[in-house]
Protein backbone atom coordinates (compact mmCIF):
# COMPACT_ATOMS: atom_id res chain seq x y z
CA UNK A 1 0.00 0.00 0.00
CA UNK A 2 1.31 3.36 -1.03
CA UNK A 3 1.50 6.07 1.45
CA UNK A 4 -0.12 8.40 0.27
CA UNK A 5 -3.67 6.30 0.52
CA UNK A 6 -2.66 5.83 4.48
CA UNK A 7 -0.36 8.28 6.55
CA UNK A 8 0.13 5.97 9.34
CA UNK A 9 1.68 3.23 7.23
CA UNK A 10 4.93 1.35 8.76
CA UNK A 11 7.32 3.68 6.77
CA UNK A 12 5.44 6.77 9.00
CA UNK A 13 3.18 8.15 11.57
CA UNK A 14 2.20 4.60 13.15
CA UNK A 15 5.40 3.06 14.06
CA UNK A 16 7.13 6.72 15.71
CA UNK A 17 3.35 6.76 17.58
CA UNK A 18 4.13 3.28 19.19
CA UNK A 19 8.13 4.95 19.94
CA UNK A 20 8.11 8.35 20.72
CA UNK A 21 4.76 10.24 20.81
CA UNK A 22 3.34 11.08 24.30
CA UNK A 23 0.72 12.70 26.14
CA UNK A 24 -1.56 14.37 24.91
CA UNK A 25 -1.64 12.91 21.75
CA UNK A 26 -2.08 9.19 23.73
CA UNK A 27 -4.57 9.60 26.26
CA UNK A 28 -3.80 11.33 29.64
CA UNK A 29 -3.88 9.33 32.89
CA UNK A 30 -6.41 11.24 34.27
CA UNK A 31 -8.26 10.37 31.43
CA UNK A 32 -7.99 6.82 31.62
CA UNK A 33 -9.05 6.88 34.83
CA UNK A 34 -12.33 8.66 34.35
CA UNK A 35 -13.07 5.75 31.40
CA UNK A 36 -12.15 3.25 33.66
CA UNK A 37 -14.72 4.91 36.55
CA UNK A 38 -17.16 4.99 33.65
CA UNK A 39 -16.87 2.03 32.13
CA UNK A 40 -17.39 0.71 35.87
CA UNK A 41 -20.18 2.26 36.53
CA UNK A 42 -22.12 1.07 32.95
CA UNK A 43 -20.68 -2.60 34.10
CA UNK A 44 -22.62 -2.58 37.69
CA UNK A 45 -25.39 -2.00 35.10
CA UNK A 46 -24.75 -4.28 32.32
CA UNK A 47 -23.49 -7.79 33.24
CA UNK A 48 -21.95 -7.92 29.35
CA UNK A 49 -20.94 -4.20 28.93
CA UNK A 50 -20.56 -3.50 25.05
CA UNK A 51 -17.78 -1.29 24.09
CA UNK A 52 -16.72 0.57 20.58
CA UNK A 53 -13.58 1.97 20.07
CA UNK A 54 -12.73 4.05 17.16
CA UNK A 55 -9.23 3.77 16.30
CA UNK A 56 -6.83 1.59 17.71
CA UNK A 57 -5.69 3.47 20.61
CA UNK A 58 -3.78 0.99 22.50
CA UNK A 59 -4.42 2.52 26.09
CA UNK A 60 -8.39 2.08 25.76
CA UNK A 61 -7.67 -1.16 24.38
CA UNK A 62 -5.35 -2.19 27.26
CA UNK A 63 -8.09 -0.74 29.79
CA UNK A 64 -11.23 -2.92 28.43
CA UNK A 65 -9.06 -6.09 28.71
CA UNK A 66 -8.09 -4.97 32.44
CA UNK A 67 -11.76 -4.22 33.13
CA UNK A 68 -12.96 -7.86 31.53
CA UNK A 69 -15.18 -5.87 29.11
CA UNK A 70 -14.18 -7.32 25.00
CA UNK A 71 -14.39 -4.27 23.04
CA UNK A 72 -15.30 -4.33 19.55
CA UNK A 73 -12.29 -1.96 17.69
CA UNK A 74 -13.14 -0.22 14.56
CA UNK A 75 -10.10 0.79 12.10
CA UNK A 76 -10.38 1.02 8.27
CA UNK A 77 -6.67 0.37 7.87
CA UNK A 78 -5.40 -3.48 9.78
CA UNK A 79 -1.66 -2.45 10.00
CA UNK A 80 -2.56 0.82 12.13
CA UNK A 81 -4.14 -2.24 14.28
CA UNK A 82 -1.42 -4.41 14.42
CA UNK A 83 1.23 -1.66 14.46
CA UNK A 84 -0.41 -0.13 17.52
CA UNK A 85 -1.20 -3.70 19.08
CA UNK A 86 2.71 -3.81 19.85
CA UNK A 87 2.33 -0.55 22.29
CA UNK A 88 -0.27 -2.84 24.75
CA UNK A 89 0.98 -4.25 27.64
CA UNK A 90 -1.70 -7.17 26.69
CA UNK A 91 0.07 -7.13 23.12
CA UNK A 92 0.27 -11.41 23.39
CA UNK A 93 -2.92 -11.66 24.35
CA UNK A 94 -4.97 -9.39 22.28
CA UNK A 95 -6.79 -11.15 20.01
CA UNK A 96 -8.18 -13.06 22.63
CA UNK A 97 -9.95 -10.29 24.39
CA UNK A 98 -11.13 -8.01 21.78
CA UNK A 99 -12.89 -8.05 17.96
CA UNK A 100 -11.41 -6.47 15.58
CA UNK A 101 -13.53 -4.75 12.27
CA UNK A 102 -12.14 -2.74 9.87
CA UNK A 103 -14.70 0.08 8.44
CA UNK A 104 -15.08 3.44 7.49
CA UNK A 105 -17.02 4.87 10.28
CA UNK A 106 -19.12 6.99 8.45
CA UNK A 107 -20.57 3.64 7.06
CA UNK A 108 -19.58 1.42 10.24
CA UNK A 109 -22.35 -1.43 10.54
CA UNK A 110 -21.52 -3.59 13.74
CA UNK A 111 -25.47 -4.81 13.59
CA UNK A 112 -25.48 -4.33 17.36
CA UNK A 113 -25.76 -1.55 19.89
CA UNK A 114 -23.07 -0.64 22.24
CA UNK A 115 -23.49 0.67 26.20
CA UNK A 116 -20.06 3.00 25.38
CA UNK A 117 -18.49 4.47 22.55
CA UNK A 118 -15.03 6.17 22.85
CA UNK A 119 -12.39 7.46 20.81
CA UNK A 120 -8.83 9.38 21.21
CA UNK A 121 -9.45 12.95 18.80
CA UNK A 122 -10.43 10.03 16.70
CA UNK A 123 -12.88 13.10 14.69
CA UNK A 124 -9.97 15.44 14.19
CA UNK A 125 -8.64 13.05 11.12
CA UNK A 126 -11.27 13.95 9.75
CA UNK A 127 -12.36 16.44 7.43
CA UNK A 128 -14.76 18.71 9.16
CA UNK A 129 -17.46 18.09 6.50
CA UNK A 130 -17.61 14.24 7.25
CA UNK A 131 -18.20 14.91 10.75
CA UNK A 132 -22.00 14.61 10.79
CA UNK A 133 -22.33 11.13 8.83
CA UNK A 134 -19.96 9.71 11.59
CA UNK A 135 -21.75 11.20 14.53
CA UNK A 136 -25.73 10.05 13.19
CA UNK A 137 -23.82 6.64 12.83
CA UNK A 138 -22.59 6.65 16.16
CA UNK A 139 -25.74 7.50 17.74
CA UNK A 140 -27.61 4.34 15.31
CA UNK A 141 -25.17 2.40 17.30
CA UNK A 142 -25.69 3.35 20.64
CA UNK A 143 -28.25 1.66 23.18
CA UNK A 144 -30.80 4.10 24.81
CA UNK A 145 -28.53 6.58 26.63
CA UNK A 146 -25.91 4.73 25.63
CA UNK A 147 -22.88 6.91 25.87
CA UNK A 148 -20.00 8.44 23.59
CA UNK A 149 -17.20 9.88 24.92
CA UNK A 150 -14.34 11.54 23.00
CA UNK A 151 -12.06 14.14 23.55
CA UNK A 152 -11.42 16.84 20.31
CA UNK A 153 -9.20 19.74 19.59
CA UNK A 154 -10.95 22.47 19.44
CA UNK A 155 -9.99 26.47 18.51
CA UNK A 156 -12.20 29.50 20.46
CA UNK A 157 -11.71 31.86 17.13
CA UNK A 158 -9.83 32.93 14.07
CA UNK A 159 -6.81 34.21 15.68
CA UNK A 160 -4.25 31.83 15.06
CA UNK A 161 -0.92 31.96 18.19
CA UNK A 162 2.23 33.20 17.05
CA UNK A 163 4.81 30.87 17.66
CA UNK A 164 6.89 33.07 19.76
CA UNK A 165 4.33 33.67 22.30
CA UNK A 166 3.58 29.70 22.31
CA UNK A 167 7.75 29.17 23.27
CA UNK A 168 7.16 31.87 26.08
CA UNK A 169 4.08 30.67 27.58
CA UNK A 170 6.33 27.70 27.59
CA UNK A 171 9.72 28.66 29.00
CA UNK A 172 7.70 30.79 31.53
CA UNK A 173 5.68 28.25 32.83
CA UNK A 174 5.87 24.74 31.89
CA UNK A 175 9.56 23.70 30.99
CA UNK A 176 10.30 22.39 34.01
CA UNK A 177 7.58 19.99 34.08
CA UNK A 178 6.63 18.90 30.59
CA UNK A 179 8.08 19.06 26.93
CA UNK A 180 7.33 21.26 24.49
CA UNK A 181 5.26 18.86 22.92
CA UNK A 182 3.48 18.12 26.27
CA UNK A 183 2.26 21.53 27.24
CA UNK A 184 1.90 23.01 24.15
CA UNK A 185 1.16 20.79 21.09
CA UNK A 186 -2.59 22.06 20.99
CA UNK A 187 -1.17 25.74 20.59
CA UNK A 188 1.52 24.68 18.27
CA UNK A 189 -1.34 22.66 15.91
CA UNK A 190 -3.12 26.04 15.79
CA UNK A 191 -0.47 28.01 14.66
CA UNK A 192 -0.06 26.51 11.40
CA UNK A 193 -4.16 26.32 11.05
CA UNK A 194 -5.98 27.71 8.12
CA UNK A 195 -9.37 28.72 9.41
CA UNK A 196 -10.73 28.99 5.48
CA UNK A 197 -9.58 25.45 4.29
CA UNK A 198 -10.26 24.00 8.28
CA UNK A 199 -7.29 21.87 8.76
CA UNK A 200 -3.57 22.01 9.41
CA UNK A 201 -1.05 20.19 7.99
CA UNK A 202 2.39 18.43 9.21
CA UNK A 203 4.73 20.05 6.41
CA UNK A 204 3.10 23.37 6.82
CA UNK A 205 3.76 23.03 10.88
CA UNK A 206 7.15 21.73 10.04
CA UNK A 207 8.04 24.99 8.30
CA UNK A 208 7.01 26.96 11.57
CA UNK A 209 9.21 24.56 13.70
CA UNK A 210 12.38 24.40 11.48
CA UNK A 211 12.06 28.77 10.77
CA UNK A 212 12.00 28.85 14.74
CA UNK A 213 15.15 26.31 15.48
CA UNK A 214 16.99 28.48 13.28
CA UNK A 215 16.25 31.21 15.00
CA UNK A 216 17.29 29.93 18.15
CA UNK A 217 13.53 29.95 19.76
CA UNK A 218 13.63 26.37 20.45
CA UNK A 219 15.92 24.24 23.14
CA UNK A 220 17.28 21.28 21.18
CA UNK A 221 15.79 18.86 23.35
CA UNK A 222 12.32 19.88 21.96
CA UNK A 223 13.88 20.22 18.64
CA UNK A 224 14.72 16.68 18.78
CA UNK A 225 11.27 15.42 20.37
CA UNK A 226 10.05 17.13 17.30
CA UNK A 227 11.99 15.42 14.84
CA UNK A 228 11.51 12.12 16.23
CA UNK A 229 7.52 12.31 16.57
CA UNK A 230 8.36 12.84 12.42
CA UNK A 231 5.98 15.93 11.67
CA UNK A 232 8.85 16.96 9.03
CA UNK A 233 8.91 13.59 6.80
CA UNK A 234 4.64 13.21 6.56
CA UNK A 235 1.69 15.16 4.98
CA UNK A 236 -0.88 14.86 7.30
CA UNK A 237 -4.12 16.80 8.11
CA UNK A 238 -5.90 17.82 11.31
CA UNK A 239 -8.87 19.45 11.50
CA UNK A 240 -9.46 21.71 14.98
CA UNK A 241 -13.09 23.26 14.35
CA UNK A 242 -14.37 26.01 16.57
CA UNK A 243 -15.86 24.90 19.70
CA UNK A 244 -18.94 26.35 19.49
CA UNK A 245 -19.70 24.51 15.92
CA UNK A 246 -18.24 21.54 17.53
CA UNK A 247 -21.12 21.49 20.15
CA UNK A 248 -23.48 22.68 18.27
CA UNK A 249 -23.33 19.72 15.43
CA UNK A 250 -23.31 16.91 19.02
CA UNK A 251 -26.22 18.87 20.69
CA UNK A 252 -28.23 17.89 16.84
CA UNK A 253 -27.67 14.13 17.85
CA UNK A 254 -27.10 13.82 21.49
CA UNK A 255 -27.79 15.22 24.83
CA UNK A 256 -24.46 17.26 25.26
CA UNK A 257 -24.30 16.05 29.49
CA UNK A 258 -20.91 17.98 30.02
CA UNK A 259 -17.61 18.74 28.76
CA UNK A 260 -14.33 17.16 30.77
CA UNK A 261 -11.60 19.05 31.24
CA UNK A 262 -7.86 17.64 32.99
CA UNK A 263 -5.63 19.28 34.88
CA UNK A 264 -3.25 19.64 32.05
CA UNK A 265 -1.67 22.34 30.32
CA UNK A 266 -3.62 23.97 27.15
CA UNK A 267 -6.65 21.82 29.12
CA UNK A 268 -9.52 24.29 27.34
CA UNK A 269 -8.30 23.18 23.59
CA UNK A 270 -8.85 19.32 24.33
CA UNK A 271 -12.07 18.84 26.22
CA UNK A 272 -13.52 15.47 26.99
CA UNK A 273 -17.38 15.78 25.12
CA UNK A 274 -19.61 13.90 27.59
CA UNK A 275 -22.73 13.16 25.52
CA UNK A 276 -25.83 10.73 25.86
CA UNK A 277 -27.94 9.03 23.33
CA UNK A 278 -31.63 10.82 22.89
Amino acid sequence: MKQRHNPWIKTSLAWRWVKYWKEPARPLKQELKYIKDLALRIKMKSKNPQVLILGSTSEYRDLMIDLGIKATVVDFWPENYRILSHRMKHFKQYKNYEIYMRSKWQILNVGEKFDLVIGHFALNVIPFGQWEKIIKNIRKHLKDSGVFLTNCWVRFDNQIPNIKEIVDEYQKRWKDKYGLWQAMMAKLYLSAYDVNKEWMTYPELSQIIENSYKEKMLLEKDYKDYLQMGYKYYNFRLVIPNKKMVIELFKKYFNLKKLVYFDYPCYKYMPDFYLVNK
